[in-house]
């Protein structure tokens, strides 16, 4: 039986073993909250996902960008004892699923220890969008046609509804992404994301206050 889900993290469960993935490259999504979301509504809204009810207590280490989530998160991960490799930008773990709940709980509190810095939890500005808008259609979009990766721009109004990855299909241009690297017409996934990145530096789009 193979069965697969998403929440804080993908995961694929084949025949008793369990792979999970994450990935921390996009930026939050719009949250109602001007100020972002707190380091507690982080991991409440992670514990609620996982259905652990009472999230472990820690420290926090510091505050990360999204673009590094990913790295952070995995080298916490092996530090508490769960084997990872990030391959094309997502790191990857595997346990059992009599492991699950213990595997939630150090993922938990490794995101606990490094949360998201607020300032990219919060809904993006009009200036921001903006500023989105013309390097997703400019630069990301032209820069992937380069490289063989079909994804029509849309129009302003479309990309202002959903701006983060409403606006395409992320699986289906995920799919074309392998495709390229299987046949050798790009070096790999995440060479293209780091050639073809889809945001602004976050000095631009996420400017110190």
């Amino acid at each position: 039986m193979t069965a697969a889900w998403r929440g804080p993290l993908a995961c694929l469960a084949l025949a008793g073993l369990v792979t999970g993935c994450t990935s921390g490259s996009d930026p939050q999504p719009a949250q109602e909250s001007a100020t972002g979301l707190s380091h507690e509504e982080q991991m409440q809204d992670m514990a609620d996902d996982y259905g652990i009810t009472a999230p472990p207590e820690v420290d926090v280490v510091r505050e990360i960008t999204p673009d590094e989530s990913v790295t952070v998160i995995a080298d916490c991960m092996r530090d508490a004892g769960w084997p990872a490799q990030i391959v094309d930008g997502v790191a990857e773990y595997e346990f059992t699923l009599q492991q699950e709940e213990e595997f939630n709980r150090s993922h938990l509190t490794c995101h606990a220890q490094y949360p998201i810095d607020q300032r990219y939890t919060r809904p993006w500005t009009d200036e921001q969008v903006a500023l989105a808008y013309e390097h997703v259609t400019s630069v990301w979009i032209p820069c992937l046609a380069q490289h063989g990766v079909e994804l029509p721009a849309p129009s302003e109004a479309v990309f202002r509804q959903s701006p983060q990855s409403g606006w395409y299909d992320s699986q289906a241009l995920f799919t074309q992404l392998q495709t390229l690297e299987e046949s050798g017409e790009i070096e790999s996934v995440e060479w293209l994301q780091e050639e073809c990145p889809q945001w602004p530096p976050d000095s631009v789009l996420f400017p110190q206050e």
